[in-house]
């Protein structure tokens, strides 16, 4: 038993013994150098949560559009893209031609729709055109037959009136000649038979006076019926002529709408640069792009496009940062913008005009790029219209602590 060790030091067993305890030690230099350690980290972790600020930012996306001045080209009609007369880029005047389009619309057999429209309304029109022709020689005759017919009664009707001139003045000398035979008659020098029948030639030469004024009028009124049948027939003439160019121009038009079926050419509306959005061989939709005009020095800017939930956090002149489709920034870096513009009304999804998945109304945010090109490879690469570009908007900057106490407030806010 002797030999064993004791179970507590001796220092122990020495200090129970006492009855104020042991004496306390003074703390090391390792002690205090654990304590400003800790007090530093309690500091910086509370430094951290109220002055360290993270940023709440959205990603929007969009496209490059002109500021103002560019031309947009559409298609007139659904159509098939078979010709493009035009480079991207190239420099162009007013009215020079773009993009042919044609139908690729066939029938059985392999011809073409338009084709068969063509060849359709040629034969009208050569149809039209003969019945046309017949028409004007027929009135041209009837016109003829009725315009001799009112020369024979002007001439008749001159004959008529020498005429009742010559008759009338030998109604006057037969009624001098009464008047001298009743003179005598009544001194006793002419005889009865001789006064009756002096009397009976003026009245055979009244008859005659009134035979042919009768025949005056009766050619007088003959010659205006006459004229009221030729004006008659040329204002049935004009009619049936009009309603023949009426058919003729519905027939070019059907000509013409048989030729667009074929092929339509779509000049450019004004002079500048072409960016394209349709290549040989696209189906498009009436009133689809064709391709976008620019004038010379006319500048782009990117057109975003914002939910609710970021555009009540945006303001003119916050910045953005924007990255390309058409440049990886992973390559090509981020460029820069500025809000210049937001929309005060949403835009119906419908009505975008970017093909985008949305369940709400977006809000249109226009941002004015901090460089035309993009710089890299030490060289500049243009911009082109229509390209797509998504941008991140800081919405807004709040500390640590501000994330952690907000919702508290808001519920209590809430209890208020």
């Amino acid at each position: 038993m002797t030999d064993q060790e004791p179970i507590f030091r001796a220092e122990a067993v020495e200090a129970s013994k006492r009855r104020i305890g042991a004496p306390v030690r003074p703390v090391g230099l390792s002690s205090w150098a654990l304590t400003l350690f800790m007090a530093a980290l309690v500091i910086a972790v509370a430094m951290f949560v109220s002055l360290v600020k993270f940023a709440r930012v959205e990603s929007i996306s969009g496209s490059l559009e002109p500021v103002a001045g560019a031309a947009r080209v559409t298609a007139p009609r659904s159509a098939l893209v078979t010709a493009v007369h035009v480079v991207e880029g190239q420099e162009i005047t007013a009215d020079a031609p773009l993009f042919t389009l044609g139908s690729d619309a066939v029938v059985e057999g392999g011809t073409p729709l338009g084709r068969i429209l063509e060849g359709v309304s040629e034969n009208q029109a050569i149809a039209l055109q003969t019945q046309g022709e017949a028409m004007r020689t027929a009135h041209l005759r009837q016109a003829e037959e009725l315009r001799a017919r009112g020369s024979g009664f002007s001439q008749r009707l001159k004959r008529l009136s020498g005429d009742l001139e010559l008759a009338r003045q030998r109604l006057a000398l037969n009624e001098a000649t009464l008047a001298s035979y009743q003179e005598l008659r009544q001194r006793g020098y002419a005889s009865e038979i001789r006064y009756r029948s002096q009397q009976a030639a003026v009245l055979d030469d009244q008859r005659v006076v009134s035979s042919i004024a009768g025949e005056i009028d009766s050619t007088r009124t003959a010659l205006a019926e006459n004229e009221a049948t030729l004006q008659r027939l040329e204002a049935e003439a004009r009619q049936s002529l009009a309603g023949l160019d009426n058919s003729l121009a519905l027939l070019e038009e059907r000509r013409a709408t048989a030729a667009a079926q074929m092929a339509v050419i779509v000049p450019a509306p004004k002079g500048g640069r072409v960016t394209l959005q349709a290549r040989e061989g696209s189906s498009i939709a009436e009133g689809g792009a064709l391709a976008i005009i620019l004038p010379p020095g006319a500048k782009l800017k990117a057109q975003l496009w914002a939910p609710s939930r970021a555009a009540g956090f945006m303001q003119i002149g916050d910045e953005v940062r924007l990255r390309y489709d058409a440049f990886p920034y992973e390559r090509f870096g981020a460029a820069h913008g500025r809000i210049i513009a937001i929309a005060s009304a949403p835009t119906n999804p419908r009505d975008l005009p970017l093909a985008m998945e949305a369940t709400e109304g977006l809000y249109r945010v226009d941002v004015e790029l901090e460089e035309q090109v993009v710089r890299a490879y030490e060289r500049d690469w243009p911009l082109a219209v229509g390209s797509r570009v998504t941008a991140d908007v800081v919405l807004e900057s709040r500390s640590l602590l501000s994330w952690v106490v907000d919702p508290l407030r808001a519920v209590k806010n809430r209890q208020m």
